[in-house]
């Protein structure tokens, strides 16, 4: 639900950006394209994901990224999490071209154990970040991004083998909140 709430900020924000540029029927005509791409350092954490980018007005994008990963390990171990992100983007020059800096929000819900305990909770935060996106070929680009914020984490801690409940959790995290080496495939439309 809060992820939703941030979602729903995020897109309200684009529309007041959109409606401002609508004037400018140059972009409108040409260099429309809509992102679909994976964060490769996700599925290095064994998490698959999937997000698009669309483009807003010449200078604006937003990204919104969907993950989920449910793995059993063996001797109990579990790592669960299924979340979102969603970033407004300004480009230097042109939408997923070059230079960005953008404002991200991000919400996971989480289930993971190490075979004693497990902790299963939500965090919810937002931050800044600055990305370059280097450009393959016509269709596909690299983008490569670095974000700093807050999150909130709060989660109930259980003994894994009886679910007995121990202790409630939580804390403000600052620092690192998005890493991306992202793979990106441009779709004209």
């Amino acid at each position: 639900m809060k992820f939703i709430v941030f979602f729903l900020l995020a897109l309200f924000l684009s529309k007041h950006i959109n409606a401002q540029e609508q004037s400018d029927s140059n972009w409108l005509d040409k260099n429309r394209n809509i992102g679909i791409h994976t964060n490769l350092v996700y599925w290095g954490a064994l998490t698959p994901n999937l997000g698009l980018e669309v483009p807003l007005a010449r200078q604006w994008s937003i990204d919104v990224m969907g993950l989920y990963s449910k793995w059993d390990l063996n001797r109990g171990k579990m790592y669960r999490i299924g979340g979102g992100q969603a970033e407004l983007r300004w480009w230097c020059c042109q939408t997923m071209t070059r230079h960005y800096v953008g404002a991200h929000s991000h919400y996971a819900k989480f289930n993971v154990g190490d075979g004693v305990t497990r902790s299963d909770g939500d965090l919810l935060g937002g931050g800044l970040s600055y990305g370059y996106v280097w450009v393959i070929s016509k269709r596909w680009h690299m983008d490569f991004s670095l974000g700093l914020g807050y999150a909130r984490i709060e989660y109930d801690k259980y003994e894994q083998d009886c679910n007995l409940f121990l202790e409630k959790k939580s804390f403000n995290y600052w620092g690192p909140t998005r890493l991306g080496v992202t793979l990106n495939y441009k779709i004209p439309y």
